[in-house]
């Protein structure tokens, strides 16, 4: 395929997985790069633009996480500058990425500078989902030992401190990421929240920091490891995604189908929206269950 092939196929989803054309990307990094780098260039400076461009637009996507399986330092400033559009048009026009893959899409090109990170955890102008993921991108590089678990434990007391104290999601995200590194040094801050009423019931709740103090440090560390990852396989990222299943195939994974619990509550094959009800079966949406 020439590179103007390969951009056109990456160009509109078609319901059809591109996965030569990503094949050939990911072969043909030097040449591709460049017009990855374009793209989000292009998006960063003028957001409102991928809009007039129609729902089937995708190649944004493509390049967003290519970029980071490239680990593209370029990459940083530019999704940083899209995602800090205020408002809700970043993530309309990126929808479930954010929840899924932000935190580690972030973290794949940001070389453990910070900076740009903590500006988009603090700018509540920013869409919270956004903003979840953002913190959430210091676990990646924690579980990649690329970041001190200290060092996110002392900016987690900081904004468990400091972080103007009215109940909003972003308290409960606190919380739930310091759960996920072991929350023991935290365990004073984590409480006054509780007694403030900071945190949203339905995402994090006391017994759920004491059950997970229960399960250990190295164990809850090394379930983080598992979970929390740079983003190195484009094709294995995106190749299950429901918009490149036929209509007869996504009827068919529709149908209940009795299988054993899964740990995790969410099901491996599956791509849940933040407000699609939870698969773990407990009546809540997504985004106010195991999201967090």
């Amino acid at each position: 395929m020439t590179l103007d092939e390969i951009k056109q196929a990456l160009e509109v989803n078609t319901g059809t997985f591109p996965r030569l054309a990503l094949e050939q990307a990911i072969e043909r990094r030097e040449e591709t790069v460049p017009w990855l780098l374009d793209t989000w260039r292009q998006a960063a400076d003028a957001p409102e633009s991928l809009v007039s461009k129609g729902n089937d637009y995708i190649l944004h996507i493509y390049a967003m996480y290519l970029l980071a399986q490239f680990r593209e330092p370029a990459a940083y400033l530019l999704l940083v500058k899209f995602f800090s559009t205020p408002g809700e048009l970043a993530f309309d026009l990126t929808g479930d990425v954010v929840t899924e893959d932000l935190d580690a899409i972030l973290a794949s090109v940001c070389w453990n500078d910070l900076a740009p990170i903590k500006q988009i955890i603090q700018d509540t102008s920013i869409n919270e989902f956004i903003r979840n993921a953002a913190l959430r991108s210091m676990l990646v590089l924690v579980a990649e030992g690329e970041m001190p678990r200290e060092e996110l434990v002392a900016y987690l007391r900081d904004q468990l401190t400091n972080n103007p104290r009215e109940e909003d999601e972003f308290w409960s995200t606190l919380i739930c990421t310091a759960m996920e590194i072991y929350p023991e040094e935290l365990l004073d801050e984590i409480e006054s929240a509780f007694a403030d009423d900071l945190a949203d019931p339905d995402m994090v709740r006391p017994n759920n920091v004491q059950s997970r103090l229960s399960i250990g440090k190295e164990a809850t560390l090394q379930a983080m490891k598992e979970k929390y990852h740079f983003i190195r396989d484009t094709i294995a990222e995106m190749e299950w995604w429901a918009c490149f299943r036929s209509e007869q195939d996504r009827l068919l994974r529709a149908l209940p189908v009795k299988s054993p619990p899964q740990h995790s509550g969410i099901p491996s094959n599956a791509k849940v929206g933040r407000n699609d009800p939870c698969p773990c079966g407990s009546g809540k949406k997504y985004k106010k269950c195991c999201l967090n």
